[in-house]
């Protein structure tokens, strides 16, 4: 409000304030989804890093997986989680389709390298907690992404 009328009148915070964006609940879901989702692009796309640098650093360590297949499952995951992102944010409604099966598949790949390959020494001691975490990145994209509103922001 403006109190005074004249040269020397106030302006409250109120009226300076820009109108607040109108986002739904769905829309808001997606937009913080999406960030979670390059999280996700970030981790894999780091995990290729390190894996090409300790080829580099270590390349006669023996070790039951090559680091050629580390590098390139961590990039592709690192595609496949980009494309899904970037299919949120321009509101394609196959970026919620893609991301679904894209997680599902992720979440599996992470399994089978640990059971084909026992990645890490303390593999049985994590297990618990690995599926916990497998088990919650499925059910937020579930809770998430096959809800109806936020279907319907993607239509």
């Amino acid at each position: 409000m403006v109190s005074g009328g004249g040269e020397g009148a106030v302006v409250t915070a109120k009226e300076t304030r820009p109108e607040r964006l109108g986002f739904d609940r769905g829309l808001k879901r997606i937009v913080i989804s999406t960030a979670f989702i390059l999280v996700l692009m970030l981790v894999n796309l780091a995990r290729a890093m390190v894996a090409g640098l300790y080829s580099v650093r270590l390349p006669d360590l023996p070790m039951s997986v090559s680091w050629a297949y580390l590098v390139a499952r961590g990039l592709f995951w690192s595609l496949a989680f980009g494309l899904c992102a970037w299919g949120l944010v321009r509101f394609r409604p196959w970026g919620r389709v893609v991301l679904v099966l894209a997680v599902h598949l992720w979440v599996l790949n992470g399994w089978l390298d640990r059971i084909l390959w026992q990645l890490a020494s303390y593999a049985r001691q994590a297990g618990l907690r690995d599926l916990v975490v497998s088990a919650s990145v499925i059910l937020i994209v579930w809770g998430i992404y096959l809800w109806t509103k936020t279907e319907k922001v993607l239509e």
